[in-house]
């Protein structure tokens, strides 16, 4: 199905959704999924993705979510459609497109039309980034970022200037788009007022890039509603196994405890 605009979609059990709204606005690819009896909604993001090992869209985690029971949303990112060169686009949009704005709306309007009353974004590194840069417009969303990033800049050197080279160009500047808009490029803008859905950040302790570039200036900020989590993933930038991914978004689906304590002393933390 494609439509231009959110409240077009006709939900059916299994829809493949097209959103082409034109007026140099990026095409939004998305799969969604209902359960009969689930009053929960999934929204699943992606993040770095190979472009000679997958094709796009990219559903992530589709076989993992759908062993649970709840209604899913999976959402390809389309910045990286900008250009076959791109890896990752954290879903940010470009210049004339703020995405993460048109993404939140994607998501209220499938909640409300699949009439879920709780809804979990989740994704892994730049999935995790969009995962909680989309919650910031939805106050009554919940998330799960998994060892995300929280700030574009402060991700690798290639990565960023592909970004900036194939989507903003030179003539519009990363540093432009995040003081035009805080908190699209950069998380520690975001999050500065109470809010009643809850935000789990869980990263891979074994990770020293990102609890040292990521994870420490964004607790610095001191963001309201996110509890902070430390887990043993694997070494480097490895993302928690399947069961472990369920254990988490299941626990926030259902409104029980987070899997494990809140860690204590983020920035005195010892790298394992």
């Amino acid at each position: 199905m494609t439509v231009r605009r959110p409240e077009r979609i006709r939900v059916q059990d299994r829809l493949r959704l097209r959103i082409d709204a034109g007026d140099g606005l990026l095409p939004i690819d998305a799969l969604i999924t209902r359960s009969r009896s689930a009053s929960t909604l999934v929204v699943s993001l992606h993040g770095y993705t190979d472009r000679a090992t997958y094709s796009l869209p990219r559903f992530e985690r589709l076989a993992s979510f759908s062993t649970i029971d709840t209604h899913s949303l999976y959402i390809s990112d389309p910045t990286i459609t900008v250009d076959d060169r791109l890896s990752i686009g954290w879903y940010v949009g470009t210049p004339t497109d703020d995405l993460p704005l048109r993404l939140a709306e994607l998501v209220d309007v499938t909640a409300s039309k699949l009439r879920a009353d709780r809804i979990v974004l989740t994704g892994s590194s730049g999935g995790g980034f969009a995962a909680l840069g989309i919650a910031q417009h939805l106050p009554h969303a919940n998330a799960v970022a998994f060892s995300p990033q929280t700030a574009v800049t402060r991700y690798h050197a290639q990565q960023v200037e592909a970004l900036q080279d194939y989507v903003f160009t030179p003539a519009t500047r990363l540093a432009a788009v995040e003081e035009a808009r805080p908190g699209r490029l950069d998380l520690s803008s975001a999050f500065k007022h109470p809010r009643p859905g809850r935000l789990w950040y869980v990263q891979n302790a074994k990770d020293g890039f990102h609890v040292k570039h990521h994870l420490r200036p964004f607790a610095g900020s001191e963001p309201r509603g996110v509890d902070f989590f430390l887990e043993d993933h694997g070494p480097g930038h490895t993302p928690p196994s399947k069961e472990r991914t369920l254990r988490w978004v299941v626990a926030a689906l259902r409104r029980e405890a987070p899997p494990c304590a809140p860690a204590s002393d983020i920035q005195n933390t010892t790298v394992r």
